[in-house]
């Protein structure tokens, strides 16, 4: 997940326009959500596994 996010901020950078991780293409072609909306839960899903990792420190 951090990969896929890393490499659309990475190409963002490079192209001066925003891309769409890998992972919310998935989800919104498979929920039939927004991409917008599947970035957000993308996201989401990436921040509550740092913080699950964070906690067994």
């Amino acid at each position: 997940m951090a990969a896929d996010q890393s490499a659309a901020g990475v190409m963002t950078v490079a192209n001066g326009r925003p891309m769409l991780t890998f992972g919310a293409k998935g989800l919104s072609s498979l929920l039939g959500i927004s991409e917008a909306q599947a970035e957000f839960y993308y996201g989401l899903a990436g921040m509550g596994g740092e913080l699950g990792a964070a906690r067994q420190l």
